[in-house]
């Protein structure tokens, strides 16, 4: 990646994040809505929400303010489609705002989510971001949710700093952190390579390793799914749990199938990459900033040292190419004086040339003694 300027928080909120701001709303708003089933009995009637990591990589991709509003905009706007309760419930929005707002304090400085160090950097500013929008939710509501309260956002009565912690805190980190742990990682991991320009995806290379992991991950996913559903499906049970199956399955599939296809766009696309300098170079078109670029990028994997040797490879064919112009330039002022020298040669040595040079001679012998004797 390009060197990293250390960018200031500012009041000015520029339209590409406005739109950035709409597509994390849309993204929570509809994961919330397809996992809504997905309900844990253990605690205290909270949802399983993988919502929750949206607003967290907005936040690491897109910076602050378009972390914030995702996560608060975003869940406010849920919970007024699905439970009618976002305007009483304003913290748990507030707190998801929270949960959006670290990382792109985090990201205020530009980095990159590629190695084992900056996933585990960005897992712990993402649980501290979650601790303190959890943090202001819970014990907010203790100071609202006393006994006798219908607030949907009460699933207990917290009316002390125990029961804050115990029944309200605590179930929420638990569950959001199990979605933060899963999916996070991955999604940084992805989204920091993922390239939406068409000619990243014309590869024969990605289509294969996209069928393969498909194939792979897909095969297994549906198998269990069959089996499952015929198992609970002939018993008298709660109906949920086949929706929650049948979910999950379809969730798994989608999310296999995004997941492969960025896993697979970033094994093909650095190969375009080095076809294209490549087709370039044969031609003379590769111009020596695209080689240094090809030279300089990070990574120690094989793609990487590929692009590393084919970059520097290019840039001493362009010093030699260089060399050798200058070597044919001076050589060809050598031989154009040369042939200079020669055509003269060839005419001081003729007769003509010489019998013209004794009669010169002779004339400005005459015309010396003519000089003389007009002044005597």
């Amino acid at each position: 990646m390009s060197p990293k300027s250390l960018r200031t928080l500012t009041l000015r909120f520029t339209s590409r994040e406005f739109q950035y701001t709409l597509w994390a709303i849309f993204l929570y708003v509809l994961v919330t809505w397809l996992t809504s089933f997905m309900k844990l009995t253990d605690t205290s009637g909270l949802d399983l929400r993988p919502s929750v990591t949206i607003p967290m990589v907005f936040g690491f991709l897109c910076g602050p303010w378009v972390g914030f509003l995702g996560g608060f905009l975003g869940n406010l706007t849920s919970d007024t489609l699905m439970y009618g309760s976002a305007l009483v419930d304003w913290q748990w929005s507030f707190g998801m705002g929270l949960v959006g707002l670290v990382p792109g304090l985090y990201a205020l400085k530009p980095r990159s989510y590629r190695s084992i160090a900056d996933q585990f950097k960005a897992l712990l500013v993402a649980s501290l971001g979650l601790a303190l929008g959890m943090g202001f939710a819970s014990f907010y509501a203790m100071w609202i949710c006393r006994e006798g309260s219908t607030l949907q956002s009460c699933y207990v009565i917290p009316t002390t700093f125990r029961d804050a912690l115990y029944n309200s805190f605590i179930p929420a980190m638990r569950v959001n952190m199990i979605c933060t742990v899963l999916l996070l990682p991955i999604l940084l991991f992805n989204v920091d390579r993922l390239s939406l320009r068409p000619e990243d995806w014309r590869s024969g290379l990605l289509r294969r390793l996209l069928v393969t992991l498909l194939v792979s991950a897909a095969l297994p996913t549906l198998l269990m799914g069959f089996f499952l559903t015929q198992r609970f499906s002939h018993e008298a049970a709660d109906p949920s749990i086949l929706y929650q199956i049948v979910g999950t399955l379809i969730a798994t599939i989608l999310f296999t199938a995004a997941n492969a296809g960025m896993l697979a766009q970033s094994f093909s696309r650095p190969l375009l990459r080095l076809i294209d300098a490549a087709r370039e170079m044969k031609s003379g078109k590769l111009d020596r900033e695209r080689a240094e670029k090809l030279r300089d990028r990070p990574g120690h994997d094989e793609i990487a040292e590929l692009s590393q040797t084919f970059g520097t490879m290019a840039l001493e064919v362009m010093a030699r190419e260089q060399t050798l112009r200058q070597q044919v330039e001076e050589l060809k002022i050598e031989i154009d004086e040369a042939k200079r020298q020669k055509q003269v040669s060839d005419i001081v040595d003729t007769d003509f040339f010489r019998d013209l040079k004794s009669k010169a001679a002779q004339l400005r012998s005459r015309q010396s003694t003519e000089s003389k004797k007009t002044g005597e």
